[in-house]
């Protein structure tokens, strides 16, 4: 077995980061709020060092990200006046509507 004393390194510095900084239970908020507004820099900096140490909270992150864009894609497509055109009324059945609404 090859000896890695940097990789010793790191996980210590990795699990002594995790003992200080905030949990990922108090921290998902932060990575909402980080989408929708900008966040405070201590806010910035202890985020940041938790992604650093936490892949669950990566992923969590990366996934957030990927689900705001795909929404904001599709609602861009729902703007669209192509797709408003298509599910719109034709002339003949707004004007049975209006006869019948009058009767």
């Amino acid at each position: 077995m090859k000896w890695q004393p940097f990789k010793k390194i790191k996980q210590s510095c990795r699990y002594w980061l995790l003992r200080r900084l905030p949990t990922c239970e108090d921290l998902l908020p932060v990575i909402s709020q980080q989408l929708d507004h900008k966040i405070s820099l201590r806010q910035r900096i202890t985020l940041n060092l938790h992604l650093f140490v936490c892949k669950w909270c990566l992923d969590y992150a990366k996934q957030l990200s990927f689900l705001r864009n795909a929404v904001r894609i599709e609602a861009d497509r729902i703007d669209n006046a192509e797709i408003a055109t298509e599910h719109s009324l034709s002339s003949d059945a707004k004007e049975r509507m209006k006869r019948s609404l009058t009767e």
